[in-house]
């Protein structure tokens, strides 16, 4: 058998137009791969269920593939959390080096019946790379499967400053929201604001928005409701945050990373009276505040601070580890797979 060098990485992606953060995560990290084109690594997507699939919600360079055929000595194949049972088990069994990419720690089991749970734990210790988005999940992936933490490499992934950024000058009153998650609850919440009376306050959902309208929205809202649902890591809030609002609201669990500090209340999931005072509350500081903007050296500071960890440049950096990672891991395969 020829030595194995890792040449290419290939992520298999749903096949999904609209604003999925997952999606768009998936998109970007190809994309950023290929362009670097660092260390003789290439990389391309792929959307297994239908190979002719066209992705139209956002602009984006990463190259798309047409094709399934892989070669086992150079092609290291990344698979989503969601995907890892559909396909795992056959890239197992025929050889491939293949990795899967968690972005949501609470979507672990998705189409895995109880009875193939053992099945799926084997497809995770097998896999040459496990990404994860977040703390939580990493800590998620090790409870559920016992994966030995050096097979797992933490992914960072980036927002644009170019479209993501505070603009005391555009702010408005107005109250955004991603309702997607949650409909349940944000509409019992808005129902309460509207019967409360809301002034000169105006609500704005972000739902079905593309990235630019979305970023517009934020930039003038001062107030962004969360209601993230047991996710890796929610991009909206963190979003929100980087453009200078008061973000309230459910973390999502994974979204505990960021959400501290001036720009952030974090609210139980479910505690919608506390939710209510919460909003409430912010509303009252910026109707007391001459030019109605949050506006303190600690707020700008934390925002200034998710922007910087959060950059495009932060990301390469991230990126560039996980090929020198990946190589490592793919070179060390073969051996490995013999004693487990």
């Amino acid at each position: 058998m020829m030595d194995a060098t890792l040449r290419n990485i290939i992520y298999f992606c749903p096949t999904v137009n609209g604003p999925v953060g997952g999606v768009k995560v998936i998109l970007r990290h190809s994309e950023c791969i290929h362009n670097l084109a660092y260390a003789e690594v290439d990389s391309a997507v792929l959307y297994p269920a239908d190979i002719d699939f066209v992705y139209l919600y956002h602009k984006h360079s990463a190259i798309v593939r047409k094709d399934m055929n892989f070669n086992k000595n150079e092609d290291l194949i990344i698979i989503p959390e969601i995907y890892a049972f559909l396909f795992g088990r056959e890239l197992r069994l025929m050889g491939y080096r293949y990795g899967i990419f968690v972005q949501g720690g609470y979507l672990l089991f998705e189409n895995a019946e109880h009875e193939s749970l053992d099945e799926l734990k084997r497809i995770y210790n097998q896999a040459t790379v496990i990404i994860s988005i977040s703390d939580d999940t990493t800590i998620l992936i090790q409870r559920a499967f016992s994966v030995e933490s050096s097979k797992i490499f933490k992914i960072q992934y980036s927002i644009d400053e170019e479209i993501f950024y505070p603009a005391d000058n555009e702010k408005e009153n107005i109250i955004s929201f991603m309702p997607r998650r949650l409909p349940a609850h944000s509409d019992y919440l808005l129902k309460l604001l509207h019967f409360h009376g809301l002034g000169d306050w105006e609500l704005v959902s972000i739902k079905n928005m593309n990235e630019d309208q979305v970023a517009k929205v934020l930039r003038r809202s001062k107030i962004f409701l969360s209601f993230s649902s047991l996710e890796g890591l929610p991009l909206p809030p963190l979003e929100a945050a980087i453009c200078g609002n008061h973000v309230i609201g459910y973390t999502g669990e994974g979204g505990k990373e960021y959400f501290n500090g001036e720009l952030f209340t974090e609210v139980a999931s479910g505690d919608i009276n506390n939710f209510f005072c919460a909003v409430i509350n912010s509303m009252k500081k910026y109707n007391k505040i001459k030019n109605g903007v949050l506006s303190s050296d600690a707020a700008k500071l934390l925002a200034g601070k998710l922007n910087e960890r959060f950059s495009k440049r932060s990301e390469l950096h991230h990126v560039k580890n996980f090929i020198e990672f990946a190589k490592l891991q793919f070179e060390m395969y073969d051996s490995r797979r013999q004693t487990d």
